[in-house]
């Protein structure tokens, strides 16, 4: 990462395992405000990069007849 802080780090910040937190920064679920902000922080991102991390990904393909996320 351009900050030099890892995966890890972002993870132990905000109190999640490394797993979550990766997941929730690639843009797979939402973060609840104080994790969003903390993770925000680390990665030198403003307020609007924390109101990202807490928005619900889209989910599906709206294409398709039927859905492609597996978590539906």
């Amino acid at each position: 990462m351009k900050t030099g802080v890892t995966w890890a780090q972002l993870a132990e910040a905000v109190g999640k395992p490394s797993a979550w937190t990766t997941t929730a920064l690639l843009g797979q679920h939402p973060m609840g405000k104080d994790e969003a902000a903390t993770a925000a922080a680390l990665l030198e991102l403003g307020d609007d990069a924390a109101l990202a991390f807490q928005l619900q990904p889209p989910r599906g393909a709206l294409d398709a007849a039927v859905p492609m996320d597996p978590t539906i």
